[in-house]
């Protein structure tokens, strides 16, 4: 992908957010129908896509991203807990659902936007990075590539 369209779709990923808040806060009831609904299916779909990966049978979500870094190798111990982060992933998006349709049926639009449009990109940054920092720390022994070299890696990747 070229660096000017890969710059405006991360610049358009970043702003959607905040566009949508606006839009809700500024009482457009239009927009603050199509943001619960975005936000839930976004969550949801995410709940779902990890989930399902923990099937018997199946790997972990998880556990395809450390291969990928990894270079196809997984330690017992890296399995157990990809598998572990995998349902924590899932948890979460199920609980940013449930906090956001909750905050949509009981709560003010503001509180309701303000989470689902900001909170929650925000709590999935401060998961992310937290992981990883966990994970350097508790898996010091391995080495590990930095979050953008698996990004990187990433066209690599082969849905099992």
């Amino acid at each position: 992908m070229p660096r000017a369209k890969r710059f405006l779709t991360v610049a358009a990923f970043l702003a959607f957010p905040l566009l949508c808040h606006f839009a809700v806060t500024r009482g457009d009831a239009p927009a603050a129908a199509l943001g619960i609904a975005l936000p839930l299916a976004v969550n949801l779909a995410l709940c779902a896509l990890f989930g399902r990966t923990l099937a018997a049978g199946r790997e972990p979500m998880i556990a395809r991203f450390a291969r990928l870094e990894r270079d196809g190798e997984l330690p017992s111990d890296l399995a157990r807990y990809a598998r572990a982060l995998t349902i924590a992933w899932t948890g979460f998006f199920a609980a940013m659902a449930a906090v956001s349709l909750g905050l949509a049926l009981w709560g003010s639009v503001l509180a309701w936007s303000l989470f689902t449009n900001v909170i929650n990109y925000a709590l999935v940054a401060l998961f992310f990075v937290g992981e990883y920092v966990y994970r350097r720390v508790r898996f010091r022994h391995y080495r590990h590539l930095s979050p953008i070299e698996v990004v990187r890696r990433l066209h690599t990747y082969r849905p099992l």
